[in-house]
């Protein structure tokens, strides 16, 4: 996945769409893709990066796939939601894994 500003921000719109407040603090899961021993070897990077990120690494119900989870809980600014994808996507080509993008339920 490239990271896009079009695609963020047209994420954001639906979010608005939906009746989030973009002006107040949501939690935002950022999702990367790879093999468990590389996601664990990435967890201390992203934490080094943000303090404040929760992180989980889980398999796939099928046992062939696995996910890094990185909430924070943050106002979702495209300009904030930009920098994070940025940096993770940053890290997690470095360490041959896949960023994947973000969600949330809300605020």
């Amino acid at each position: 996945m490239i990271i896009d500003e079009k695609s963020t921000s047209d994420v954001l719109k639906q979010y608005q769409e939906l009746g989030f407040d973009l002006t107040k603090p949501m939690i935002i899961e950022f999702f990367i893709g790879g093999s468990q021993k590389n996601l664990q070897s990435i967890e201390s990077q992203l934490i080094s990066y943000r303090q404040d990120f929760q992180i989980s690494i889980e398999q796939d119900e099928f046992g062939e796939m696995w996910t890094c989870y990185c909430s924070v809980n943050i106002v979702p600014s495209l300009e904030n939601i930009l920098a994070i994808e940025t940096t993770l996507f940053g890290i997690a080509q470095k360490n041959d894994c896949n960023y994947e993008g973000f969600g949330s339920y809300g605020n």
